[in-house]
């Protein structure tokens, strides 16, 4: 999924942080964190430029 923000879960952390072939950035965030909102857009900016260099989830 070129672009694409992984959502990770704990039945899927340990498998997509591991089976992954490029380097992955993990957001953390919150759905009541106002900053978390406001880097939203940035993170998914860099997830279309970095596609298939950088995983972000």
């Amino acid at each position: 999924m070129a672009g694409n923000v992984v959502t990770l879960t704990v039945a899927n952390f340990d498998e997509t942080i591991r089976s992954a072939t490029t380097p992955v950035l993990v957001d953390f965030w919150a759905e009541w964190c106002g900053p978390c909102k406001q880097i939203d857009p940035v993170i998914r900016d860099i997830a279309v430029e970095k596609a298939g260099a950088l995983t972000i989830a």
